[in-house]
């Protein structure tokens, strides 16, 4: 489950949209 939380957080991270 941590996999999954890792890709988005770095997906949110790399389009910059850390809200």
């Amino acid at each position: 489950m941590s996999l999954v939380f890792s890709c988005l957080f770095l997906l949110q991270v790399s389009e910059g949209g850390w809200s």
